[in-house]
């Protein structure tokens, strides 16, 4: 009994782990057959270093999603950067413009910036 929780908590990341892992396959044949082969003609360097770029923060995401889910722990944010990554990887398969999802990154961090400073500047006021 005394392991029972941690049983389940394990096979719970494991199966959530293996759908993770089948979406950054999806996503990267459906580039690799899109962009690679079918557009090679619009692949420039910038393409290739955001192919680099994909395959970086998809690796970055999955191993802190797989750790968090090992451990119990929140991975919410890094869900969100994970799941923004596949569908920016996504767009771009067939137009240049899906690199305008990945603006919902900065626009994020920036909102909880200014965020922070308004509440530091509210609770300043009152005291």
């Amino acid at each position: 009994m005394a392991g029972q929780a941690e049983k389940k908590q394990a096979k719970k990341a494991e199966s959530s782990i293996q759908y993770y892992l089948y979406g950054i396959i999806a996503v990267n044949a459906l580039y690799f057959l899109g962009r690679v082969f079918m557009f090679w003609s619009s692949m420039g360097k910038w393409n290739l270093c955001g192919m680099l770029l994909f395959t970086g923060v998809s690796y970055f995401t999955f191993g802190a999603i797989k750790s968090s889910l090992e451990v119990g722990a929140n991975y919410e944010m890094y869900l969100d950067l994970f799941l923004v990554n596949l569908a920016t990887q996504a767009l771009v398969t067939f137009s240049d413009y899906g690199w305008l999802l990945y603006l919902a990154v900065p626009g994020y961090a920036g909102w909880k910036i200014v965020k922070l400073v308004m509440d530091y500047a509210r609770a300043s006021q009152t005291n």
